[in-house]
């Protein structure tokens, strides 16, 4: 958090005060409603035979990343991104984060987790899981008598 010192000029005041407030929007901005941290932003959706997921990691390289499948409908991403360093600089403004992050989220249907493929495009991580054949639904034939 950021330390000011107030001074007697009202306008600079005004700054710091406004500043703090974006800080502070920033920081509850990326809190998810449960009071979490939920980094990455991710987007998951389903068609018929496979599970999407995207996760928003720029800056992040492949082996800063790890991805596990837990049981069949357990997704865990985890990776570590280092501060950037600045000698002999003054930092006035550190939004991007740091350090590392383990995400964990359940899948909406069981997926095979021999059957997932990973990429990390333009800092846009897409992982493309195969449903579990448990996960299909299988057609009924009806017989008359």
């Amino acid at each position: 958090m950021r330390m000011f010192r107030l001074t007697p000029n009202f306008d600079s005041f005004v700054r710091e005060v406004n500043r703090f407030q974006q800080d502070l929007e920033g920081l509850l901005g990326r809190q998810g409603t449960d009071g979490v941290w939920n980094f990455p932003a991710l987007n998951i959706w389903e068609d018929d035979d496979r599970v999407y997921v995207e996760a928003e990691l720029p800056g992040y390289q492949l082996n800063d990343l790890e991805i596990f499948v837990i049981g069949t409908d357990q997704l865990v991403l985890k990776g570590d991104r280092k501060a950037a360093e600045h000698p002999k600089a003054v930092c006035h403004r550190q939004e991007r984060n740091f350090g590392t992050f383990n995400r964990s989220v359940a899948l909406p249907v069981a997926v095979d987790p021999d059957k997932v493929e990973a990429k990390l495009e333009n800092g846009v991580l897409k992982i493309n899981l195969a449903k579990s054949p448990i996960a299909k639904p299988k057609k009924i034939n009806i017989s008359a008598s």
